[in-house]
This record gives structure tokens, C-alpha cells and sequence, in this order.
């Protein structure tokens, strides 16, 4: 067992999205992952792991925190997917459909 893939799978798991989509910039989709938190440090370790970009979202409110977030698109993300799927639970099958998408099965 990887701890770090479990671990960030259960972060992925929790906090995630993974999907295949079309960027509004591009004409074909792609698969992405992407985890959005309060917690600067583990956003960016998840950019040392699988690469990717981390961008900062100001509050919009007082009461709400700051917001990071970590996205990694196309072959990044199916390269992630690929280290983390094993230990996946709640987003397996959304992670299972992007591999199969890429790989142009059902």
C-alpha cells in the first residue's frame, strides 16, 4: 500500500471532483481532477505529487475562509487517477468512467 496515494485518494474522496469535460478554451474534453480547500499546504503538496496548478480564491464573505485549489488536467490527471484509483471509494466510478473514456471504452 502507498500511504501518500491513499491518502490523497481520501482527500479526492472527500473534497474532489473528477470528471471529463470540455474546458471552455479547448474543443475536445479531457479528464480532470481537482480538490478545493482552506488548507494551502496540502493543496500544494498534492501539486508535488501529480503536478498540475494551484490557484487562491479570495473570501467572498467575512465569515468564509480562504479557498486553494489544485487541478490537474488530461495526461496529469490520468496519471493520477491510475496512482489513486485503488484506494478510491465514494469517487471510484466517476474515476473508473474517466478511465474508460480515455481509453475510448464504455
Amino acid at each position: 500500500m502507498n500511504a501518500v496515494n491513499a491518502y490523497f485518494a481520501g482527500l479526492i474522496d472527500g473534497e474532489g471532483h473528477i470528471k471529463y469535460a470540455r474546458r471552455s478554451d479547448r474543443p475536445t474534453p479531457r479528464a480532470m481532477v481537482q480538490v478545493q480547500m482552506t488548507d494551502e499546504e496540502v493543496v500544494r503538496l498534492l501539486k508535488e505529487q501529480y503536478g498540475g496548478q494551484v490557484c487562491f480564491r479570495p473570501r467572498r464573505l467575512d465569515h468564509y475562509k480562504d479557498v486553494w485549489r489544485w487541478r490537474v488536467w488530461n495526461n496529469q490527471a490520468i496519471s493520477c487517477l491510475y496512482e489513486i484509483r485503488p484506494y478510491l471509494i465514494v469517487k471510484a466510478r466517476d474515476a473508473d468512467a474517466v478511465l474508460a473514456a480515455v481509453k475510448g471504452g464504455p
